[in-house]
């Protein structure tokens, strides 16, 4: 499923993952991995239900709810009592021409794609800085390096969320989607050999 030299190797067994917009996709498909392999994994999404998905137990986080980031947050420290990894995913998609998104779209854009990954790094880095351990995984995607029409806001998000990771620098990576799908396609069929 999810590429295991991307993200498990660097892992140690039975760390605390906290990966945001688990209900689908990437997020899923990360969360899922890592607990089959061992990992305790938490996951969120804005209606998250009660109790465990899949493998893994589901906690309700609006990313772009300074609130909700704190209560989530507390909730699984209270729960695990510490965050060894986050795996920021959550975002959204908008499509359409630049001219003809409104600022208030734009703005609630970026709250969600880049804004909400920085107020997930400002609740768990305090803690990874006191224990000196912590690992942050901020998936973007490559149209944040190669825009494509329609999709500007998107991707001028991700480009910032990529600038954002490459300036704080504490042992964390940024994960581009489309990297993780061309490794899960080559493993899945065989295509490396």
């Amino acid at each position: 499923m999810c590429p295991s030299g991307l993200v498990s190797e660097r892992l140690a067994g039975g760390d605390i993952v906290l990966v945001t917009g688990a209900s689908s996709g990437f997020g899923k498909l990360t969360a899922s991995f890592l607990a089959e392999r061992g990992y305790v994994v938490f996951g969120t999404s804005r209606k998250a239900p009660g109790g465990s998905r899949d493998s893994f137990e589901m906690v309700q986080l609006d990313i772009t709810s300074d609130q909700s980031v704190t209560e989530s947050v507390s909730t699984i420290l209270q729960k695990a009592g510490r965050i060894d990894v986050l795996v920021n995913n959550a975002g959204q998609a908008q499509t359409g021409g630049l001219e003809e998104t409104s600022i208030e779209e734009a703005k609630a854009h970026f709250d969600s794609n880049f804004f909400g990954a920085v107020r997930m790094v400002n609740a768990v880095l305090p803690d990874m800085r006191r224990r000196r351990r912590g690992r942050i995984i901020n998936l973007a995607s490559l149209a944040a390096t190669f825009p494509v029409p329609f999709e500007g806001y998107y991707a001028a998000a991700k480009a910032a969320l990529m600038t954002y990771t490459e300036v704080l620098r504490i042992r964390s990576a940024t994960l581009i989607p489309n990297s993780v799908l061309e490794s899960l396609t080559r493993r899945h069929w065989r295509l490396d050999r």
